[in-house]
C-alpha cells in the first residue's frame, strides 16, 4: 500500500511538471459527432467497431494530453465519424484484459477501424491520412513532398518524443538520485531538436511548406509537452508562430475542449 501511495505521489508531481498523462474528469459528453465514453478500471462500455449505417465509425482509445492528442485532433480535422473511449490510465484501464486484447502493450492511443486495430500515435496518423487522402493531411504517394512528410513523422516520434520520455519518466531509466540530472539533460537535448526545427521553419509556415499536414499536428503535440520545462518550444520565434497557427484552428480548439485542457495550451 505504501508503495502504491508513493507511486501516486510521484505521478502527481510529474503532472505538475507537465507530464504527458493528465487526469481526466470522467465526464461523459457528446460534441460535434464524437461520442465520449468513459473507461474506468476496465473497458466498461460495449462498443461496436463496425461501420454504422451511413458511414464509417472509428473508435479512438485515448487519455487527455497524452500521445493520443495528435490522432484525436486529426480525426476532428478529417471530419470523419468517430467515438472517443476515454481510458483512465491512472486507474489502470490500459492494463485490463479487455484493453490488452486490443493493445497488448498497455498504452494509449489505440484506434479501432472495423476488424483493424492500430496502436502507436504515428502509425494511427499515417493510417488515417491514407484512409482519407482527399483531406490533404499527407502528400500523396509519389509526391515530391512524401519523403519529407515521412521523415518528419518518424523524427518527431522516434527522436523528439523519445527524448521527452526521459524527462517525464526518469524512474524507468535511472535511480532517484540521478533523476534531476537526467531531466536537465533531456530538456537541453530536446531544446536542441526544437531549435533545428525552428530554423527549418524560418522560410515556411509549416514543416512541408505552405500547407498544414499531420506532421504539424504531431509537432504541435510534442511541443506542448515542453510547456512546463525551462526550455519551452513556444519561445522559439518560427516554431512559436506555427504553434499559434495550429492552436487557432477550430478543430484543435474543439479537441482541447473535449479533453478539458486549460492554459498554458502549449
Amino acid at each position: 500500500m505504501g508503495r502504491r501511495r508513493a507511486r501516486r505521489g510521484e505521478r502527481a508531481r510529474e503532472q505538475e511538471e507537465g507530464a504527458l498523462l493528465q487526469g481526466s474528469s470522467g465526464l461523459a459528453v457528446s460534441m460535434c459527432g464524437a461520442e465520449l465514453i468513459r473507461v474506468e478500471a476496465a473497458v466498461t462500455a460495449p462498443l461496436s467497431h463496425r461501420a454504422q449505417p451511413g458511414g464509417l465509425v472509428y473508435t479512438l482509445y485515448h487519455s487527455p494530453s497524452t500521445a493520443s492528442m495528435a490522432p484525436h485532433i486529426l480525426l476532428r480535422e478529417l471530419g470523419v465519424p468517430h467515438r472517443l473511449a476515454l481510458t483512465d490510465t491512472e486507474a489502470g484501464a490500459q492494463r485490463q484484459p479487455e484493453y490488452l486484447r486490443l493493445n497488448p502493450h498497455a498504452r494509449v492511443p489505440t484506434l479501432v477501424d472495423g476488424d483493424t486495430v492500430i496502436y502507436e500515435s504515428t502509425a494511427i496518423g499515417l493510417y488515417l491520412c491514407e484512409r482519407h487522402p482527399e483531406a490533404g493531411f499527407a502528400p500523396a504517394i509519389g509526391s515530391p513532398l512524401r519523403g519529407d512528410f515521412l521523415k518528419w513523422m518518424i523524427y518527431l516520434t522516434n527522436t523528439v518524443q523519445a527524448e521527452l520520455m526521459l524527462y517525464f519518466y526518469t524512474e524507468r531509466y535511472v535511480p532517484p538520485a540521478q533523476a534531476d540530472a537526467l531531466k536537465a539533460t533531456a530538456v537541453e537535448r530536446a531544446a536542441g531538436m526544437f531549435a533545428r526545427i525552428d530554423a527549418h521553419l524560418a522560410d515556411r509556415p509549416y514543416l512541408l511548406g505552405e500547407a498544414i499536414s499531420a506532421a504539424d499536428i504531431y509537432l504541435f503535440m510534442v511541443s506542448r509537452w515542453t510547456r512546463n520545462t525551462a526550455r519551452k518550444a513556444r519561445d522559439l520565434p518560427h516554431l512559436g508562430a506555427l504553434l499559434a497557427r495550429v492552436m487557432a484552428r477550430p478543430k484543435v480548439r474543439e479537441a482541447y475542449a473535449i479533453e478539458g485542457i486549460v492554459e498554458p495550451y502549449y
